[in-house]
């Protein structure tokens, strides 16, 4: 009997996938699944925004859009006019309680719109890259209004503010300082015509009071100071120099009787004229 070593048959074996595999497969399925969320959302409108106005202004939106322009969603302003807003239903509400109503393009309230400050105070009117600038209309809490020309929330050009008291001037605004020809009409009769500087009266102009006085010269910082005409009520005229509203060097004073007193004037009162060193008041005393 021959001996012969026992083996166990062949067999086939299945290969199984790795871990690695399956894990590749699960991550290429999840991505896939992402991509078609994302393009959904992006079809239906949800988009990223950055906008810089090009003076230190960012505006990021992150929310659904419309034709390219946001409808809904937040705003994360940087900058001089660091805020956010909530956009819902066309309206903007900024965290710190202001409210605007108007135009949006580009991320930027621009075109005509309506923003009512967290004072309850009201501007509305023009808007170029979020900036309050065009023609508009300030209404303040205290019954001051505003309408006029406006420049980076400022008034700049021509406009008109009215007093809750009923003063109104009328003419024009640098950075929110009468600057130039304008017009003061008080609520008492009297008014000012003529040049401001800084928002003072500066210049050449015209003051007509109540009583019915009228100066007509030059302006200093509100005070006449310089040449000039004040005619009084009674028909009473004097024509010369003026410091701080008082007759201050060589003048003329005249009466409607034809009566003329010329010569240097000093702090309302005739002095002398150029013959003599002698001086006296107006009343001749």
């Amino acid at each position: 009997m021959n001996n012969q070593t026992n083996k166990a048959p062949a067999r086939s074996v299945k290969k199984r996938d790795g871990t690695g595999r399956l894990v590749i497969k699960i991550t290429l399925i999840a991505l896939a699944a992402i991509a078609v969320v994302i393009a959904a959302l992006w079809i239906a409108g949800l988009r990223y925004m950055k906008v810089s106005d090009g003076n230190g202004s960012t505006v990021k939106f992150l929310g659904w859009t419309k034709d390219g322009q946001p409808v809904s969603g937040t705003f994360y302003i940087s900058g001089k006019n660091e805020n956010t807003a909530r956009l819902s239903g066309g309206v903007l509400t900024y965290a710190d309680g202001a409210i605007y109503e108007g135009e949006l393009n580009g991320g930027f309230r621009n075109g005509r719109g309506k923003l009512t400050f967290n004072d309850g105070s009201t501007y509305e009117g023009g808007f170029v890259n979020d900036a309050l600038t065009g023609s508009g209309t300030f209404i303040y809490k205290d019954g001051d209004t505003y309408t006029g020309e406006v420049r980076d929330g400022e008034y700049n050009g021509y406009g008109t503010y009215t007093y809750k008291n009923g003063d109104c001037y009328t003419g024009y605004y640098t950075s929110n300082m009468r600057s130039g020809q304008g017009k003061m009409t008080y609520s008492d009769g009297s008014w000012y015509e003529g040049s401001y500087v800084n928002d003072a009266k500066s210049g050449q102009g015209t003051y007509h009071w109540a009583n019915g006085d009228e100066y007509v010269g030059a302006f200093d910082n509100d005070r006449i100071t310089g040449q000039g005409t004040y005619k009084w009520a009674n028909g009473e005229t004097y024509t010369g120099a003026f410091v701080n509203g008082d007759m201050q060097g060589w003048g003329k004073y005249s009466w409607p009787t034809g009566r003329v007193l010329e010569g240097q004037f000093d702090h309302g009162k005739y002095v002398r004229t150029a013959e003599n060193d002698g001086g006296s008041t107006l009343d001749g005393n």
